[in-house]
């Protein structure tokens, strides 16, 4: 409170004046007494005056109860109330539009891939070769008596078109061309073995008699079965000879003629001549389930590609995504590899639409690709079914400048709102009965919002906390209003808190309404409490601020030396709508106002304001004048050059309404009679 001084105009002047007076009056006695001598001495004449001191004059307003700042404010009408507002951050959706960390991998082996079939190769055993002792009737016409033959051998030729083969699926076709003068018998063994290594392959029969210049043929399955490209054809059989009848013989020529023929062949495993190879997949990519796109525009995303061809040939891919378009066309992409390579590729996805397919609850990107496998021509190539490619199909990141589909709880946390409130001294004590804490919300989506928003206040002093918790489904813009019927905000804003937390998100969709969304969309939350139109107004003490009257010296002097009385007179007036009780103190120093006063006047008790009894507010202020008598102890306080005072309110509290224009009015004043003797105040001159 600004220190008021309080001058007095001297009661010398008084004193003065009347010197003036007295000295024409006893002027005139001389010049009476020498006109006549029967006159008598004159007297100076006595009398007391009063000076009365102005003390205090102050008026206590709400600003002085409870010092205002930005949070405590004033209705239209002046009532007294607090509010605190504050605007979030926006938030744009922007990138919560997206997928992210999808990855797929594929693999295609070759499995068991096709050769060339190598064809037939042919031998011719002759008839000294497989029955010796004939050679003695070599040129001769004679009969030929029966006879055996046990492994006689011979080499076929070389294949030319592989080197050895393990066979998945495939035949061997051995025909035997009877050039012998005899037939030979049924139940003929033809063994088939590895040349190089004279490891048997297989064998098969030839159930029925071969006669003379006939043919006859009979398979063997080469399932699973290591072919090498040279093979040995060993016979085991028998003739019944010609039966007595002579024949001509030509042991050199006649014989048996071998022919093996390899066909059908899908391989394992092949050293070999390795002709064209065309294979293909079909795949899908499966995309995360929060969002259930039926068309979106890609803002920035990027498929990465890592191809792997362990094949030693090398292969053309041509992979298709029909669900990535651009023009209307689906994107396509040719990637040559070569043989035993790995390639990385990526596609700019920027500026693509976007279809995904959607299987059950789930969405899906197609993707199927081709694979046409160059042939290794006159070289020969090892190659093995288990041979494979591997695709690596990757989508870091996929961000949607636009969404038509279903959102299915898409989170978006809001920036945390951290505000400092300085509430002012005295606010601990306010005790509000209501309150309201409006949750704003703009929203340019038009997908359900779930709201699940913490506020957090905090008593720094205390270390008491206090959250509202507000978990709300809403559509588009819209507002939520908690008060003291649904929530605890009261609790709240009792704490008196000097910091306030809000923080929270925002669920984006309900998995079933359908909708649009772009990048641009945005959610605005602001936050604003009020407090109520009435308060309880907490039991107070107050002290005001020291302040200084200096005293004339003509003053201190009449306090001291011709003091006879004096007296306090206060006016007090409340507007409030409490009573009060005030108490004035006055010393000599000014550190002991409060703790040591010379003077203590008081309590002077002041009452409640008149109110209306519908709104509370006072209609009419309530005054008292109190005057009582002071002793000369009592005034030589104010015989010093300087008197401190101070004030002390004291207010009981409850619950009230409190307006701008509420004040407490406390005025004093003393009023001192002392004594005039102008005899000695001649003395003192």
């Amino acid at each position: 409170m600004v220190n008021k001084s309080c001058n007095f105009v001297s009661p010398r002047f008084v004193f003065t004046r009347w010197k003036g007076i007295v000295f024409f009056v006893l002027l005139l006695g001389v010049v009476l007494l020498g006109l006549q001598c029967s006159f008598e001495k004159p007297v100076a004449p006595k009398w007391d005056m009063k000076l009365p001191i102005p003390l205090i004059n102050k008026t206590f307003t709400i600003d002085e109860l409870v010092d205002k700042n930005d949070f405590l404010k004033l209705t239209p009408e002046g009532l007294l109330f607090l509010e605190v507002e504050e605007e979030l951050d926006p938030y744009t959706i922007g990138d919560k539009l997206k997928v992210e960390n999808i990855s797929e991998n594929f693999t295609s082996s070759l499995g068991n891939f096709k050769i060339d079939s190598p064809g037939s190769q042919q031998a011719n055993i002759t008839f000294v070769d497989i029955y010796p002792p004939i050679e003695a009737l070599n040129g001769l016409t004679a009969p030929v008596p029966p006879f055996s033959y046990e492994d006689v051998e011979i080499d076929l030729p070389e294949f030319e078109d592989f080197q050895s083969v393990l066979i998945d699926t495939g035949t061997v076709i051995v025909t035997l061309h009877n050039r012998l003068p005899v037939p030979i018998s049924e139940g003929l063994l033809v063994k088939i073995y590895n040349s190089a290594t004279d490891v048997i392959i297989d064998s098969l029969y030839f159930d029925s008699a071969i006669p003379p210049g006939a043919a006859d043929s009979t398979s063997l399955d080469l399932a699973g079965k290591r072919i090498p490209n040279t093979l040995k054809i060993s016979l085991t059989g028998s003739s019944p000879g010609s039966g007595g009848n002579p024949v001509t013989l030509n042991v050199y020529e006649d014989g048996i003629d071998i022919e093996a023929r390899i066909s059908d062949i899908r391989a394992k495993e092949a050293v070999a001549k390795v002709p064209d190879q065309h294979f293909t997949s079909a795949d899908t990519v499966a995309l995360g389930d929060s969002i259930l796109v039926t068309y979106a525009k890609i803002k920035e995303g990027q498929i990465n590609l890592e191809i792997t061809n362990t094949l030693p040939l090398g292969l053309n891919l041509h992979l298709i995504l029909p669900d990535f378009t651009q023009s209307g066309a689906s994107l396509e992409v040719n990637l040559p590899i070569s043989k035993n390579q790995s390639i990385l590729h990526t596609i700019n996805l920027s500026g693509y639409e976007f279809q995904p397919i959607q299987s059950g609850d789930e969405l899906k990107i197609r993707l199927s690709w081709e694979a046409d496998v160059t042939g290794s021509g006159d070289q020969f190539v090892t190659l093995r079914a288990e041979d494979y490619i591997k695709l690596d199909v990757a989508l870091p990141r996929l961000v949607f400048s636009e969404v038509h589909g279903i959102l299915r709880s898409i989170e978006v946390t809001l920036d945390t709102l951290q505000k400092e409130i300085d509430l002012p001294e005295g606010i601990e004590g306010l005790q509000f009965d209501a309150a309201r804490f409006t949750l704003i919300i703009n929203s340019s989506i038009n997908f359900p919002l779930g709201l699940n928003i913490s506020v957090i206040g905090t008593n720094t002093k205390n270390g008491g906390s206090v959250e509202v918790s507000i978990v709300e489904q809403i559509t588009d813009s819209d507002s939520i209003v908690l008060d003291e019927t649904n929530s605890n905000i009261v609790e709240l804003i009792n704490l008196a808190p000097d910091e306030l937390e809000v923080s929270g998100k925002v669920t984006l969709g309900d998995g079933v309404t359908e909708a649009r969304i772009t990048e641009d969309d945005s959610i605005n939350v602001s936050v604003r409490i009020e407090s109520p139109l009435s308060l309880t107004f907490p039991a107070q003490n107050l002290k005001t601020d020291v302040d200084t009257l200096e005293i004339d010296e003509d003053a201190q002097e009449e306090i001291r030396e011709r003091l006879i009385s004096g007296k306090m007179r206060s006016y007090l007036e409340n507007h409030f709508p409490f009573g009060a009780e005030v108490n004035l103190y006055f010393s000599a120093q000014d550190t002991n106002v409060f703790d040591n006063p010379e003077l203590t006047i008081g309590p002077l008790v002041v009452s409640p304001g008149n109110t209306d009894p519908d709104s509370g507010r006072v209609q009419s202020s309530v005054s008292s004048e109190i005057e009582f008598s002071l002793t000369k102890e009592d005034l030589q306080v104010f015989a010093n050059p300087e008197v401190y005072s101070g004030i002390r309110l004291e207010i009981p509290g409850g619950k009230v309404r409190v307006y701008k224009d509420d004040f407490i009015l406390v005025r004093a004043k003393v009023e001192i009679v002392y004594h005039v003797d102008p005899e000695e105040m001649g003395n003192d001159e």
